[in-house]
């Protein structure tokens, strides 16, 4: 758990300072609409929590946690690829629900692997 949230935190410090640069650098759209893009797709990306805890009700934490771990990656892999404003918009809007939807899996599955004084610490 503890290896996990590094992971995250790790990528996450390293993916917003080069962000901008990089896709405007990999789309060759401007820096201003390389930002909207990003702005508008991580707002959009928010609508994808309530379904995040739906499934995690369902499914359970863990599960949850592994298909977002695999659709974060899978659209970093694709970013490369998007070329073009609409490939790029599509691209950021999979990885930014599955980014904004990951805290709700997180926080369950803490729930379900600590108990008592352990859950403070996580």
């Amino acid at each position: 758990m503890t290896f996990a949230g590094a992971v995250n935190g790790i990528g996450n410090g390293m993916y917003v300072p080069f962000t901008l640069v990089f896709f405007h650098y990999v789309t060759g759209l401007s820096f201003p609409v390389v930002g909207a893009v990003l702005t508008v797709t991580g707002l959009a990306g928010m609508g994808a929590l309530p379904l995040a805890g739906a499934a995690v009700d369902r499914f359970g934490a863990r599960p949850v946690q592994y298909v977002l771990y695999t659709v974060r990656a899978v659209g970093f892999l694709l970013y490369p690829a998007a070329h073009s404003l609409p490939a790029f918009a599509a691209v950021a809007f999979l990885t930014a629900a599955a980014d904004r939807a990951f805290p709700a899996a997180q926080s369950a599955l803490i729930g379900e692997v600590a108990r008592g004084a352990d859950r403070d610490r996580l």
